[in-house]
């Protein structure tokens, strides 16, 4: 076996991280379609802006179930501060799951019932394990050939 049919393994490896990363994308989506199926829509307050560091903000919103708690979460979107478009008192339109309004425990977490703020993170990953995926299949491909050059002299 000649180095690069060895390095031509790399490219599977790479594949398989762009298969496990689009799985972990999937999971996303999954959670966004059970949050649609059994959400309750409601509009809740921008309170505040919190920060990640110099360049991503979030907004903080507080909501009131329908049972009379209030809530208060933070989006999981970070948004660089140059496109962040939320202001503190702004109305949002919020979504929580029927089973957890009070937005409790790592799943069916409330979301801002906004396009990006619910699809970023399957888009975003599900992207990226393709560009993986493509890469790895490129790279096996182009050092099995280059093996064959090598090997037939």
């Amino acid at each position: 076996m000649n180095a690069y049919k060895t390095v031509s393994f790399v490219g599977i490896v790479i594949a398989l991280f762009g298969v496990v990363i689009a799985i972990y994308g999937w999971s996303f989506l999954l959670e966004r379609n059970d949050l649609q199926k059994n959400g309750v829509k409601i509009t809740g307050k921008v309170v505040d802006i919190a920060s990640n560091g110099p360049m991503y903000r979030m907004p903080v919103v507080e909501y009131k179930t329908n049972e009379g708690k209030t809530v208060r979460f933070e989006s999981r979107l970070q948004i660089n501060h140059l496109m962040f478009t939320y202001v503190v008192g702004q109305d949002v339109k919020v979504i929580y799951h029927k089973d957890n309004p009070q937005n409790l425990g790592k799943e069916k977490k409330a979301e801002i019932d906004a396009f990006w703020e619910q699809n970023m993170p399957q888009i975003f990953l599900g992207s990226f394990g393709l560009f993986l995926i493509i890469l790895g299949f490129f790279l096996r491909m182009l050092f099995l050939s280059k093996a064959k050059k090598y090997a037939a002299g």
